[in-house]
């Protein structure tokens, strides 16, 4: 499909032709002109909000923040209400490790929308990350009060419980959370946790439960290449070393392996890099 979008890029309007040479450079694996479409597509047409958003994005694969930083700044100069790219301004500086201007933005976004309980899952992921978990947990339970339905602040309840050594307290969180859950990604958020917490408390098999759970759920709603990718990625193939069950590993990942269309079978390499380390194969590693 995307192939015959670029054989008819011509009589698609011109804006929407930025959009698909960035998908054809994605899948053809040239990132520099990727990058290049985003940089014409923001000279071209300053005022295009979609081009800033891209370049953004861009900058922050190529590790360079502040540019990104630069970028949505310029959006929120173009259209003053969107008022949650301070949130994606404070993400940045949190990832950076940047706290005092962290707490700026959030409390920048805090001040325009006091009524908007995103305002205080902000504040406990920046206290979470600092390591102020009493601060973070106050401010979780807060976004709850505002919305009881906010699956992210109830699930990071549990991992402040968690960080801070109460397991029982975790997994009853956890529980909650996942009886609370409506939505197949609500419920996929939980899985992901409930697979962390058994991680962590050295249940593998439980872990390995919870991770297919997880993936059951997201069938649901991510297409079928993300979905792969993602059980790829999800840094779970150890369980079946842990388990005693090598072959387990490489026969899931050979299967994701070969339903992925080129170029994104290449990312197998991150499975077979990750069940070598786990079994101890430098070489291969």
């Amino acid at each position: 499909a995307l192939q015959m979008a670029i054989q008819h890029i011509y009589k698609v309007p011109e804006l929407l032709r930025f959009a698909i040479k960035q998908e054809h450079y994605l899948v053809t694996e040239n990132p520099d002109k990727r990058f290049a479409v985003a940089e014409m597509w923001v000279q071209l047409y300053p005022r295009d909000i979609r081009g800033h958003f891209s370049l953004a994005a861009e900058y922050l694969k190529r590790n360079e923040p502040d540019r990104s930083i630069e970028e949505y700044r310029t959006v929120m100069k173009l259209d003053p209400t969107r008022l949650y790219y301070l949130q994606y301004i404070g993400d940045i500086y949190r990832w950076r490790g940047d706290f005092k201007n962290a707490l700026k933005y959030c409390n920048q976004y805090k001040e325009k929308c006091p009524k908007d309980y995103r305002t205080y899952t902000a504040f406990g992921d920046l206290y979470f990350t600092m390591g102020n978990f009493e601060t973070a947990r106050q401010y979780y339970s807060d976004a709850l009060i505002i919305d009881p339905n906010d699956i992210t602040s109830a699930v990071q309840l549990g991992n402040v419980a968690l960080e801070s050594g109460q397991v029982e307290q975790a997994y009853q969180n956890f529980q909650s959370a996942l009886q609370q859950a409506r939505t197949a990604a609500e419920k996929a958020e939980v899985y992901n946790a409930l697979q962390d917490f058994y991680e962590r408390t050295g249940q593998i098999r439980l872990a390995l439960n919870a991770r297919d759970d997880k993936f059951r759920a997201q069938a649901e709603y991510v297409n079928p290449t993300t979905l792969a990718l993602n059980k790829i990625m999800d840094q779970s193939l150890k369980y079946y070393c842990l388990t005693g069950n090598p072959a387990g590993a490489l026969a899931y990942l050979k299967l994701i392996e070969d339903h992925l269309a080129d170029p994104w079978n290449k990312m197998a390499a991150a499975g077979y890099l990750e069940i070598y380390t786990a079994t101890g194969q430098v070489e291969a590693s």
